[in-house]
């Protein structure tokens, strides 16, 4: 088969391109030019040139997902789509209108593409968790449960009306739902990382898991028409607030490197997704929660020295991401408190995260 990739040069689009290469698939990487997606199609050839016939069999094409043509030239000769291309949080809610653009008209255009072609591609949908809203109180969920993104959340509302287009549109699809997707590679610590409440229940799934069940679902004839659920099965089921004590450790920060204050206590999503179809169809969760953290210790062995070194420099620059912190810090200052006094010694002592 021929697939394409579209956001194809963006972690999870990188992995999956290079499941499908194992698979004997012929991609065609699908991106917007600029300087990063430039150095990443410069390395991914790198990688892949004495892999193998992977070379050979790769194209990598950059155009922009909003013009017509150029998603048109994309789209011939290719059997399936597996489309990955959108504009994520936090960039989603800072630039709403623009978001939109690329994640609703953007699909719509690949969905016009897919019905010129005689043999029309079969659309294999990137969505989110985030269709499902807030579920801190609720977290077991359910394909079948209702879709209430939250009001702050642009992001998810552009996945639901995609998806609605997507079944309406009369060609083949699959659906995938994804909860958050991690890798060695991808760890960022923004300003979103302070938005998770701490006691949110989170069943995260490794790139490489994701990709292999994106590729297997660009052909399996089982998963036509169907609307499945993507993370890490019950191995990989924790709390945010387990889960980030976990990673700074490992990172050398040490546990109770973050206070309270610092995070969100409502309005975001994720939970423990009900993949009992999705893995009997495709078995992809192959990694546990464990195995994950020891590829983390192993990638940061090193680095871990050095960022304990500079723990209270690299606190003091998450803190100031956190909306949250700085509007407890002003908070206390109204209250009489000396914020500052305050926050200087969190930069050297930290504070326990409370159980």
């Amino acid at each position: 088969m021929k697939i394409l990739i579209t956001g194809a040069l963006g972690s999870i689009g990188r992995y999956t391109a290079m499941e499908c290469l194992r698979k004997g698939h012929d991609v065609r990487l699908f991106d917007l030019k600029n300087p990063r997606t430039g150095r990443v199609a410069r390395k991914f050839r790198a990688r892949i040139r004495n892999t193998g016939d992977y070379l050979r069999r790769t194209e990598i094409v950059f155009g922009n997902l909003l013009n017509v043509a150029h998603v048109g030239e994309a789209m011939k000769g290719v059997d399936s789509v597996i489309h990955l291309a959108a504009v994520i949080p936090p960039q989603s809610e800072r630039s709403p209108v623009m978001a939109k653009y690329i994640n609703v008209t953007g699909t719509e255009i690949l969905i016009n593409a897919i019905k010129k072609q005689t043999s029309r591609p079969r659309l294999v949908f990137s969505s989110s968790v985030a269709v499902y809203g807030d579920r801190l109180n609720t977290p077991e969920i359910e394909v079948t449960d209702a879709l209430a993104a939250n009001d702050n959340d642009e992001y998810g509302k552009h996945k639901i009306e995609s998806e609605d287009i997507i079944r309406r549109s009369g060609i083949d699809f699959v659906i995938f739902r994804l909860s958050a997707i991690f890798s060695a590679e991808n760890l960022k610590m923004d300003p979103l990382m302070f938005e998770m409440p701490l006691d949110t229940s989170l069943e995260p799934c490794t790139a490489a898991d994701a990709a292999f069940a994106l590729a297997e679902a660009a052909y399996n004839p089982l998963v036509l028409g169907k609307t499945l659920h993507l993370a890490g099965g019950k191995s990989f089921r924790t709390t945010y607030r387990e889960f980030l004590e976990k990673m700074m450790s490992i990172f050398g920060m040490g546990r109770g490197f973050l206070p309270e204050q610092a995070f969100s206590l409502e309005n975001f999503h994720c939970g423990f997704m009900n993949t009992e179809e999705s893995e009997s169809l495709l078995r992809f969760q192959r990694a546990t929660l464990d195995d994950f953290y020891r590829e983390i210790t192993s990638s940061y062995r090193v680095r871990r020295f050095f960022i304990f070194l500079v723990r209270p420099l690299a606190r003091m620059v998450l803190l100031l991401k956190s909306a949250n912190y700085v509007t407890y810090l002003k908070h206390l200052s109204m209250q009489g408190v000396n914020a500052a006094r305050l926050f200087l010694k969190q930069m050297f002592v930290g504070r326990l995260l409370q159980p």
